[in-house]
């Protein structure tokens, strides 16, 4: 209980404190460096925690540790951002609510849900899909996240080179198209190799699209508010995870684990087609400015 409370500190200011320290197009590629860090982070930690218990049980738990040291430089070297300060919680919250609820703030809300929607209820049940339609060993199934992870950290330390070339909309919607394509092919796919290529160009996807919805989140309210909007994003958020594997069990329950892929990848058209629309008519055109 007392890590989930450091955990729901933590997680927002970090995302709304690369915000407070830049602008544009260099806060959406400090955004992405998050997003490479987390990756490795991903790909290394497990396996140390594994070497660590090979010792003893206990010996994972020191990795937390890491905590400590790193609370001690934030503490002793990341400046606070000045502005203003509200002195009571009703006005803040009125304030936070009206940005929120502006269309294109909505929309970007949904990206971060749909994201952890999808991912939640695909790696739940890709190990399923590989292990008893696929007939891939455990062992070499394990590699596919690998995959995964490998290729959001390339399109992740990218983002700078990407934003300047093409609008972060535009490139989160086709993002998001790519994820819903791997889906519906997903149930068709035959092979190790198969799914791998699927999860590259899966992962590719996620390495865009979690950078920039956090950089179009920051940027969408003013620094004084962006603390309150960006933890507004995590409450949907764990929202999302949180039903992604019953609703995606449930559809396994009345059908079979393909059909849990093809209707995420048709959940995800819809989203497309409909944040599409509404860029087409300028509806999610900047309205707040980044201060």
């Amino acid at each position: 209980m007392i890590q989930g409370v450091g955990y729901s500190g933590v997680m927002p200011l970090v995302v709304v404190l690369i915000g407070d320290s830049f602008s544009k197009e260099v806060e959406t590629a400090a955004q992405g460096m998050k997003i490479f860090t987390d990756r490795i982070a991903e790909l290394f930690l497990p396996p140390l925690a594994a070497l660590l218990a090979a010792v003893a049980w206990q010996m994972p738990f020191l990795l937390y540790g890491l905590a400590i040291p790193l609370a001690i430089g934030v503490l002793r070297w990341l400046p606070e951002p000045k502005m203003n300060r509200h002195s009571q919680a009703l006005p803040y919250l009125k304030e936070v609510l009206a940005i929120a609820s502006q269309l294109r703030c909505l929309v970007i809300f949904s990206m971060s849900s749909l994201r952890f929607f999808l991912e939640y209820a695909f790696f739940t049940y890709l190990p399923i899909f590989s292990l008893y339609s696929l007939g891939i060993t455990v062992t070499k199934g394990s590699f596919l996240f690998t995959i995964y992870a490998a290729a959001a950290m390339v399109t992740a330390s990218q983002m700078r080179s990407m934003v300047m070339r093409w609008e972060r909309m535009t490139l989160v919607i086709v993002s998001f198209f790519m994820q819903g394509l791997c889906l519906l092919v997903i149930p068709v796919t035959r092979g190790f190799w198969g799914l791998g290529v699927l999860l590259v160009f899966f992962g590719l996807a996620n390495g865009v699209i979690s950078p920039i919805q956090k950089s179009l989140l920051t940027q969408s309210a003013p620094g004084e508010l962006r603390g309150g909007v960006v933890s507004a994003d995590r409450v949907l958020q764990t929202v999302s995870k949180t039903v992604s594997p019953p609703i995606a069990g449930l559809i396994l329950t009345l059908s079979n684990v393909e059909a849990v892929f093809i209707a995420l990848g048709v959940i995800t058209l819809i989203w497309v087609f409909g944040a599409l629309v509404l860029q087409m008519r300028g509806r999610l055109a900047v309205r707040t400015q980044n201060v």
